[in-house]
This record gives C-alpha cells, structure tokens and sequence, in this order.
C-alpha cells in the first residue's frame, strides 16, 4: 500500500511544521511521500483548496491520502490503526 501524507501548511508555523515532520517520522508504517508547504493564495483561509491542489497531481500513484494537520498531536500508530481500518472498510475514496 503506497501512501502520500498531506500536510496544508501555509508556511507560517515552521515550528509546528517540524514538530508534525517528526511525528511522521516516529509512525510505524512509512508514508512513501510527503507534500506540504503551500503558499497562500490570499488571507483567507483555504485549506480545502490546498488539500485538492496537493492531491491531484498524485491520485494515480498512492493508494492512501493521510490530511495530517501540523497543529495536531499523532500517534507513533496513527496511519498504521488508520490504513487497517479504511481497508477493513473496503477502502471507500474517502474515508475518516
């Protein structure tokens, strides 16, 4: 199973952003990429359409999106429980 992480960062917490990064680096089950750093468009916020920009051009290479916020906390297990469970579902497009 290949799987992109998507972190829609603006490019505005750089700490938060390194913090996310070593949570991803801690996972059990490796992503195979990860996009992040976005530039904003204007001040408004725009995460549905920094998560679409990100996903496009890479939806026919992975078979699992994992949306990682760098402002939240995740497990070292976090896309290991979530890959297991999306599969036991049958793997809808999406999922969470």
């Amino acid at each position: 199973m290949k799987i992109c992480a998507i972190i829609p960062d603006r490019g505005d917490r750089p700490k938060l952003l390194e913090q996310c990064l070593h949570y991803l680096d801690r996972q059990t089950i490796q992503v195979d990429y990860i996009k992040r750093k976005f530039e904003p468009k204007d001040d408004k916020p725009d995460l549905t359409k920094r998560v679409k920009m990100s996903y496009e051009p890479y939806k026919d290479y992975y078979d699992v999106f994992a949306i990682i916020e760098n402002d939240d906390w995740y497990a070292p297990e976090y896309i290991a429980a979530y890959s297991k469970e999306w599969d036991k579902a049958g793997r809808p497009d999406l999922f969470g």
